[in-house]
């Protein structure tokens, strides 16, 4: 069956008046949240052609409830590409994932968050294999940008979420180390994440490495000089 949307409303005229750019701008974020089930309908190729070309123009635009509602059709949209093979499964690794990853850094908070939970819809959607290689970097990141203290707090919340999907010793040789490095942050918000944000860290690595490891972190955490800190 052919789908009825309609990629052309997405494109912006810059010679609207203010009122036609308002309504143009209504149909345009309608449009964006019709992406994942438009894509459904339509063959792998017409995806390809139409579709996948758009996903990089919206994610520059102007507007960020048009960015945030791109991030927020990535997730659906991987698991419809997932279902083509091992072609839609490389059109996720190669252009989903650069498009969510440039959005875990985005201005907007909203479009910082969706992305984040994004991101995660679609690891789990991967081989294991895969998630350290393509995955991984993108937290790595974020875990160390010394400019946004936002970015590291992330950092934090994913690695702990996402733990469950790579193997003890990933964990243990790629998380830990950046996870030792956050909780020594000179920002107090970046610390208490990581205080907030190790139980499955700790159940993936299991009782001995965690208390090796993990329990020394909570010893400082617990006498930091921020009482949220040591809340937390």
């Amino acid at each position: 069956a052919e789908s009825d949307f309609d990629t052309d409303s997405l494109i912006v005229d810059d010679n609207l008046s203010p009122l036609e750019r308002v309504k143009k701008y209504i149909h345009r974020l309608y449009s964006v949240k019709e992406i994942s089930e438009a894509a459904t309908s339509i063959p792998f190729d017409d995806i390809c052609e139409h579709i996948l070309p758009l996903l990089h123009e919206l994610r520059m635009d102007g507007e960020p409830v048009i960015r945030q509602a791109l991030v927020e059709q990535m997730g659906a949209l991987s698991l419809t590409l997932l279902s083509h093979g091992k072609n839609g499964y490389e059109k996720i690794l190669h252009q989903l994932l650069p498009i969510v990853a440039g959005s875990t850094t985005d201005t907007n908070q909203q479009v910082r968050q969706s992305a984040a939970e994004c991101l995660l819809v679609i690891a789990r959607a991967l081989e294991q294999g895969d998630v350290l290689p393509h995955v991984f970097p993108i937290v790595k990141s974020l875990a160390k940008d010394g400019t946004e203290e936002e970015h590291r707090v992330e950092a934090a919340e994913l690695m702990n979420v996402m733990a469950p999907l790579v193997t003890k010793e990933v964990c243990l040789n790629y998380y830990v180390p950046h996870v030792q490095n956050l909780s020594r942050d000179s920002t107090f918000r970046v610390r208490k994440a990581v205080a907030a944000n190790t139980s499955s860290i700790c159940a993936v690595l299991g009782p001995e490495k965690s208390s090796e490891l993990i329990l020394p972190l909570f010893i400082v955490l617990s006498g930091d000089e921020i009482w949220g800190v040591r809340k937390a």
